[in-house]
């Protein structure tokens, strides 16, 4: 009984993980899809803003290709959030 109690608990673990990574991988494909978004609004009035979106999903781009999706969030909500200052 007990050694099923402990394989449990270790699936229930490893689910956990999984569904972290994926709601991570999530998080950063929704950001990166409202800087795209941005990219075809305000980035095309604004140079500034424009190479700034550019950079940012670039980088974005590649933190996600090496796996590292807490980077890419980091990166693209920086960059939401200097958009939304800017907007304001």
């Amino acid at each position: 009984m007990r050694h099923l109690l402990i394989a449990g608990g270790m699936f229930v673990v490893a689910a956990s993980f999984n569904m972290q990574a994926t709601a991570a991988g999530d998080l950063c494909a929704a950001n990166l899809q409202s800087l795209h978004d941005q990219q075809v609004s305000t980035a095309q009035t604004h140079a500034v803003v424009k190479t700034l979106v550019e950079r940012t999903i670039a980088d974005a781009k590649a933190a996600q290709a090496q796996g590292d999706n807490k980077k890419c969030i980091s990166i693209t909500r920086a960059a939401l959030t200097k958009l939304r200052n800017y907007n304001k």
